[in-house]
């Protein structure tokens, strides 16, 4: 059996370490793309739904004021 060089041994170690680290790159990018990408949707799907509970909100608001403020004019009527 003939001795490598050290030189030798350390690049096929660095290579097989490459091989093996593309290999986990391919799956962990696309795994990592897919969580990023339903990240973001669920994100938005969230903004949508408090938007859209603001808006129903802010027409009770404006309901409920609309009545007060009748009742205000009514009262300061009652004064005069």
């Amino acid at each position: 059996m003939v001795a490598m060089p050290a030189t030798d041994i350390r690049l096929i170690r660095s290579l097989t370490f490459l091989r093996r680290r593309q290999k986990f790159n391919v799956v962990d990018s696309g795994v990592l793309v897919s969580l990023i990408g339903g990240g973001f949707g669920l994100v938005g799907i969230l903004l949508n739904k408090i938007i859209k509970e603001n808006r129903s909100d802010h027409g009770i608001v404006r309901d409920s004021l609309n009545r007060i403020e009748t009742k205000i004019d009514g009262h300061l009527e009652d004064h005069k």
